[in-house]
């Protein structure tokens, strides 16, 4: 259709603001105040069609509010950048060029309109002040009234739709009065009245008469119940003998009831009978119609064993454990130890030289009289005559013959020597020697003989010993074990641990071997399973770690720590020793270099970092990729810090944290 001409000086700005603030987006007024301007543009153009129309473009805004508070808060910069945007748009589709909305303000008006309220000072057209005055009118969130006294309280009047001023009124002994900001209301004790008529109701065992019922009434109360009364918590009735309670004619003596000394009286029915006497024994005393206990103290308490007491009145009682000679509890060691006892049944006994047994279960024990051939018992008579044998003096020994190349001759007939020559030959170690050869003399010290695989070694006393379980050499597979006596190794510890106790100590090997299969190497004992190699510290609280250095005299050494510091962090570490030189820290994958860091702590990711740049990341291949995430995601971060960026799944656009709301990168 035909646009007719409009006058963009006619359009008046909405007063509203112009970002929206539940949306964060430019005002729906303003936005309709923008879309009025562009098109007054096109009155200097014939028979412009407007493709789409406003209402269309009103619902596409509506539609674009809707998108945004459902994404992402979008700044008033990001706004501008959307409504220039817009304008570009609509320019294009419409070929017309809005007009420039600068200018001057020449004049300022100020009205109240409808709502009570004045302006004075208007209009200004260069400079001055708006007063605002006057009474706000109640349909404009006022109260029409200016003026009040104290206790006055506004009353809502649906005539005119007004709030009227009202004070509370006083009644019959009701007190009002009105204060600065609080009303207070006391009442009177001047509610009297007058009482017409008194009665009495006859129930519950009660009846009753009024004596002046209208004026000042007299009531008597009477009720027909005689003798004893008792009660239900309702109602009163008459109590009835030997069953509500024990008749007076009980304790006649025609009854047989005779009150003695420390007696009681009780019916030993529940309901009826006549009472009865209850004697008071059992160290029970009756005085004064009280009824005491007799009560004692314990003042020693003895035991007998193998109960212990400490005596007293307050004895602490014991029982020691039983042993070889004290008789008392038995413990639990002593219980193990006697139920872990064998049992069983003697089958045969044997006897040996000169005890003679006749063998089974139930052998005859003996022993034969020693004669010249037989060992055994020495008779009586052999005793005495062994007893009888006399003494006298040797007049002559000599000595002849040569036994192993040893001579001995002489004759000594009172005093004197034989002569012991020659030279010690063809001895028998095994017949002719006995006994144990001291290690100072050449010998072990011991009569032990040593097994094979035994690592003599001298002990107590320096004589030679063994230890097989600690300290076995297997001479076949040449391997030593320490805490063990099957080695599996050239040198295998059972068990303990290995210390250098000195200091500058290495362990050397092969590391270096062209061949792998060939060179010194750390791996576990544990049939298929993975190597891992504890490094601890002596105590929790300190560093741990590898030192890798280049200078095997440790003096001027390039030194690379891989080193876990005080339980606090993990570091990867480039150092010195010395003169040394600190060396960049490199990663590789793949035979290649794939990230370096220089010794100013630049990365450099795919190349060497340049000086400028703390991080560097080159390829020809591929791209640098900022975490990808949704709005939702990216609105959860946690405390984001300025200048941190993401790319929003959501918006499909890059953004940044500007550290006060995120920015989105239009522009990608």
């Amino acid at each position: 259709m035909a646009l007719s001409p409009i006058n963009p000086t006619q359009l008046t700005p909405p007063r509203v603001e112009f970002i929206d603030p539940r949306s964060g987006a430019i005002s729906r007024e303003w936005y309709r105040f923008f879309l009025s301007l562009l098109t007054a543009t096109q009155t200097n153009q014939d028979e412009v069609e407007l493709a789409p129309d406003a209402t269309s473009l009103l619902a596409t805004y509506d539609a674009m509010l809707a998108s945004v508070s459902q994404t992402s808060a979008i700044t008033s910069d990001g706004m501008v950048a959307s409504l220039e945007s817009s304008l570009n748009s609509l320019q294009n589709a419409f070929g017309v060029t809005p007009p420039d909305l600068g200018g001057t303000v020449t004049s300022v008006a100020a009205s109240g309109g409808a709502t009570g309220l004045t302006f004075t000072g208007s209009p200004i057209t260069t400079s001055g002040t708006l007063t605002l005055g006057g009474t706000l009118a109640v349909a404009s969130g006022g109260t029409g009234q200016t003026s009040y006294t104290d206790g006055q309280l506004l009353i809502g009047n649906t005539t005119g739709n007004t709030l009227t001023k009202a004070t509370l009124t006083a009644g019959t002994n009701v007190t009002i009065t009105n204060g600065a900001g609080a009303i207070t209301i006391n009442a009177t004790d001047a509610f009297v009245g007058t009482v017409t008529s008194v009665s009495v109701v006859s129930a519950n065992g009660f009846a009753g008469t009024v004596a002046n019922p209208t004026t000042t009434p007299a009531i008597t109360l009477s009720t027909s119940v005689t003798g004893l009364v008792k009660g239900n918590g309702t109602t009163l009735s008459a109590a009835v003998a030997a069953t509500d309670y024990v008749a007076p004619s009980a304790y006649a003596s025609a009854n047989g009831l005779t009150m003695a000394t420390s007696r009681l009286l009780g019916r030993t029915t529940a309901s009826t009978g006549a009472a009865e006497e209850i004697s008071v024994a059992g160290g029970l005393t009756l005085s004064a119609g009280v009824l005491t206990g007799a009560a004692g103290t314990v003042t020693s308490v003895t035991g007998t064993s193998p109960v212990v007491s400490s005596g007293g009145a307050t004895p602490a009682i014991s029982m020691p454990a039983a042993t070889t000679s004290v008789n008392g509890y038995l413990t639990s060691t002593d219980w193990n130890t006697f139920n872990n006892k064998g049992s069983g049944t003697v089958t045969s006994v044997t006897g040996t030289s000169p005890v003679v047994s006749s063998g089974g279960a139930t052998p005859a024990i003996s022993m034969p009289a020693a004669t010249t051939s037989v060992n055994g018992y020495l008779t009586s008579t052999d005793w005495t005559t062994f007893n009888n044998k006399g003494s006298g003096t040797v007049t002559s020994v000599s000595g002849t013959g040569t036994v192993n190349g040893i001579t001995l001759t002489g004759t000594v007939t009172s005093t004197g020597s034989l002569t012991l020559g020659g030279t010690l030959s063809g001895v028998s170690l095994t017949t002719q020697v006995s006994g144990t050869l001291p290690v100072t003399n050449g010998g072990t010290g011991t009569a032990t003989a040593f097994t094979a695989g035994s690592v003599v070694f001298a002990g107590a006393s320096g004589v030679y010993t063994q230890d097989n379980a600690n300290l076995f050499w297997d001479d076949t597979n040449n391997r030593l074990g320490i805490n063990t006596a099957t080695p599996a190794s050239k040198l295998d510890i059972g068990s303990g641990d290995l210390r250098f106790s000195s200091t500058g100590q290495r362990i050397l090997g092969d590391f270096s071997n062209g061949t792998f299969a060939n060179r010194t190497a750390i791996q576990t004992a544990t049939a298929s399973s993975a190597t891992v190699i504890p490094i601890v510290p002596s105590a929790s609280g300190f560093n741990v770690g590898i030192n890798l250095e280049t200078d095997p005299t440790f003096v001027a050494a390039s030194v690379g720590q891989v080193i876990v510091v005080a339980g606090s962090e993990f570091r990867i570490n480039s150092g010195i020793r010395g003169a040394g030189t600190y060396l960049p820290i490199t990663f590789f994958s793949g035979g290649s270099e794939r990230v370096r860091v220089d010794t100013s702590g630049n990365v450099g990711v795919g190349a060497t970092a340049n000086a400028s740049a703390i991080l560097d990341v080159q390829s020809t291949t591929k791209g640098f990729r900022l975490p990808n995430m949704t709005t939702v995601q990216k609105n959860a971060i946690s405390s984001p810090a300025a200048g941190l960026m993401v790319f929003d799944t959501t918006l499909a656009k890059a953004c940044v944290y500007s550290g006060a709301a995120w920015q989105t990168i239009t522009s990608l």
